[in-house]
């Protein structure tokens, strides 16, 4: 059985009622930007408040971390291989590796690797100019299986300008 689309009369009656919805429209706009300041007032406080009683911590946690590092790497020799495990965690020793390339060899460095043969080595990401595509012939877009759908879309604009009546 197909679907039937329901005809139904629109809520609004005339253009005054229009008109007043786009009022209403406009207010509730107004409204939410002042709930937004306040709501971001009311972030901004309690980042403060958390930066307050953050940083006390924070900095003795930093202390404590020195304090842990200090101990270990006094007695290093006590460890169990590279780490030993206590109640509260573990500490220890693990290795670490980073690459080091100077930022000014970066490009050397990519030329370097595609003349090797070894392009695998190398992030390269592509992706559609969609709106470069569009300002292009319909045949090329339809040589690549794209086409370009135009169709009327609803708007509206709330302006403080009074308009003329119709």
């Amino acid at each position: 059985m197909a679907r039937k689309r329901v005809a139904r009369e629109p809520v609004l009656r005339d253009w005054a009622a229009v008109d007043t919805a786009l009022r209403d429209i406009r207010e509730c706009r107004h409204a939410l930007v002042e709930l937004g300041v306040e709501k971001d007032r009311r972030i901004d406080g309690i980042k403060d408040e958390y930066t307050r009683n953050a940083v006390p911590l924070q900095n003795r946690i930093k202390r404590l971390e020195g304090d842990v590092k200090e101990y270990v790497d006094a007695h290093r020799a006590e460890l169990d291989g590279k780490s030993r495990t206590l109640v509260f965690g573990k500490v220890g020793y693990r290795a670490s590796s980073k690459l080091m390339l100077a930022p000014a060899k970066v490009s050397e460095a990519i030329a370097a690797l595609k003349a090797l043969g070894r392009k695998e080595l190398v992030k390269t990401t592509e992706t559609l100019d969609r709106e470069a595509l569009k300002k292009e012939p319909p045949a090329l877009l339809e040589s690549i299986g794209a086409y370009i759908r135009t169709r009327d879309e609803f708007y509206y604009d709330i302006s403080g300008e009074q308009p003329e009546v119709q």
